[in-house]
């Protein structure tokens, strides 16, 4: 019995890897832009959404919805203020892959606090 626990044992996934595919799953969905749905990371980890919810929230502390927003966020603000500051919102909108603009702006001003519009004004957002 003892040699088939430790089969069993062995058979199992560390806790170690399985930090490490979470840890690679968030650096997947800060560096590509075409992450923009959690159903995009669960195929990706072979899981369905809601045990990969959980995984995140235990490894993470967060959700990977938040994730996949936080990301698309950083991207939003990077063009916001980089050299084509002035480019057209529905046009950054579909870039990021937002519905539409409408969905764009309603999450950036809930995790921003301002519109777009009104950020990209500021002189020093933040």
């Amino acid at each position: 019995m003892a040699r088939a626990a430790d089969a069993w044992l062995r058979d199992r996934p560390s806790a170690g890897h399985t930090i490490d595919a979470v840890n690679a799953l968030v650096r997947k969905a800060r560096d590509d832009p075409a992450i923009n749905q959690v159903r995009q990371l669960a195929q990706l980890a072979g899981t369905s959404e809601r045990q990969l919810q959980r995984r995140f929230r235990e490894y993470v502390g967060v959700g990977p919805k938040w994730v996949v927003q936080r990301s698309r966020l950083h991207d939003a603000i990077e063009q916001l203020t980089g050299p084509q500051h002035g480019a057209d919102l529905a046009r950054l909108a579909l870039e990021l892959r937002y519905a539409d603009q409408a969905h764009f702006i309603h999450e950036f001003k809930a995790a921003v606090g301002v519109t777009p519009a009104a950020y990209r004004r500021t002189d020093s957002p933040g």
